[in-house]
């Protein structure tokens, strides 16, 4: 039994391009701009963030993924990127702060992804180990001009005849985890296609693009419903007061992470529990992190944040790619009660904020500035992956990856079964991703325990 959550959808028909500027900054644009809008507010947070830490490597993420394909022709692979970055506005989008008489993302007309290539054939293992390394250590320091699209770089080392190594780099406010592994998807199926028959017909247009995000977001900002129950919701709140012990650099994003395997009988045993009490997986997982938090914080009354998406619901939705992420306070009491009674409650209270999850956090400003939340939880399935299991492409792993977040701490419990596809006994991968200069490595071994006995008490009660 699975449980449905409500539909909360977009009022506002597809918008037209450039509806969401001044007649005066669309006059401005260059001919070869096809659309613009504004930030969203999440957007506007990660430039605040870069421009906090213009050293760091902030939102700045390189992702290791390793493809078996029948055979590897980089023309035909480039002729699939090509086709697909015509597709999604998101691909070809840049930015700029200064020049509009608002901080505005562009959508370029025609913008080439070129896709590098290394052959390592023939080297041994040891030599192919470094040459991986090599490329991704530079990657992570090899920053984006956000002026000049695409702000995303693909290269290709070739290990065997039908192993491959891709690296993506990504600027994350173009791209969401869904929009990666959709696109990679999206590109892999092509060039599977392609590869049979030549001929292979153009894709379709995308229904939306992220415009439609702007505009959603901009009517829940004007939504004095959705601002007054943000404030009833978050009225007295305190932060989780978590031990620390950290070299107190503030700001310094001097992140890290351990990590927590769980195994497919650990896993069966949680689904069963979301099924006999009617809720979600994610509601279950949820409520291991309020109780964790509780636990150690020794407090009750928990405030963390959980990250969602404000996607449009509407036809094609899904296929639509851009930066949808945004972060929900989430406040929940943790009483005495049992693992059902909690998971139920944290369900109920989700259910309460999702007509309101487009009203930016950012905007209740001042008192998060006071009381800062510095948890969050992220529930992440991409079961869009799925789509190439029966093609001649197979996704075999997640190497190295590097990225970034703002929270001092970030829950984050992956599903991505096929990033785990050279370790059979995970199915799902708990990350505690910590800054180092807030949490010292002795609390932050301490919070993994913490969440290896809850999930595991949850399992088998």
């Amino acid at each position: 039994q699975t449980c449905a959550l409500p539909i909360y959808a977009v009022e506002k028909a597809p918008l037209q391009p450039f509806e969401l500027i001044s007649v005066e900054d669309r006059l401005r644009l260059p001919a070869e701009i096809e659309d613009a809008y504004p930030l969203t507010v999440e957007q506007q947070g990660i430039f605040f963030h870069i421009m906090q830490n213009p050293d760091a490597a902030v939102y700045h993420n390189v992702d290791n993924l390793r493809f078996q394909v029948p055979r590897f022709d980089l023309l035909t692979f480039q002729t699939a990127v090509d086709r697909v970055v015509a597709r999604h506005p998101s691909l070809r989008t840049s930015f700029d702060l200064a020049i509009y008489s608002e901080p505005l993302q562009l959508v370029h007309r025609d913008v080439h992804l070129g896709v590098t290539f290394e052959d390592l054939r023939g080297s041994s293992e040891e030599l192919q180990r470094n040459a991986l390394k090599l490329y991704f250590e530079q990657q992570k320091g090899l920053k984006f001009d956000i002026a000049q699209p695409p702000l995303m770089r693909f290269h290709v080392q070739q290990l065997t005849d039908e192993t491959i190594m891709l690296t993506q780099t990504e600027f994350h406010a173009i791209d969401d985890g869904w929009s990666m592994n959709a696109t990679l998807v999206e590109i892999f199926k092509l060039y599977s296609a392609l590869l049979k028959n030549p001929a292979t017909p153009e894709l379709s247009p995308v229904p939306q693009s992220v415009r439609e995000y702007v505009a959603a977001e901009q009517m829940a900002l004007a939504s004095p419903v959705s601002r007054g129950f943000w404030e009833q919701k978050l009225k007295g709140y305190t932060s989780v007061a978590l031990p620390d012990g950290g070299a107190k650099c503030a700001g310094s994003l001097d992140s890290s992470g351990v990590r927590i395997s769980v195994g497919p009988k650990t896993c069966e045993q949680l689904r069963r529990l979301a099924r006999a009490i009617a809720v979600p997986f994610k509601s279950v997982l949820l409520a291991a992190h309020v109780k964790a938090l509780s636990v150690l914080s020794g407090q009750k009354d928990i405030v963390t944040c959980i990250i969602s998406h404000g996607r449009p619901e509407a036809a094609g939705g899904e296929d639509v790619r851009g930066f949808f992420l945004t972060a929900i306070p989430f406040r929940q009491q943790v009483e005495a009660c049992s693992w059902r009674e909690l998971a139920q409650c944290v369900f109920r209270t989700e259910l309460e904020l999702l007509p309101h999850r487009r009203y930016p956090m950012a905007a209740l400003r001042l008192p998060l500035r006071e009381k800062p939340i510095n948890t969050a939880f992220n529930f992440i399935n991409f079961h869009v992956l799925n789509e190439l299991n029966d093609s001649d492409v197979q996704l075999k792993g997640l190497g190295r990856t590097s990225n970034t977040n703002h929270f001092p701490m970030m829950v984050t419990f992956s599903l991505n079964q096929s990033y785990w596809a050279a370790q059979p006994d995970i199915e799902m991968s708990v990350m505690l991703h910590y800054d180092r200069s807030i949490f010292s490595a002795e609390f932050m071994d301490r919070a993994k325990c913490v969440f290896t006995e809850i999930l595991e008490s949850m399992a088998y009660e």
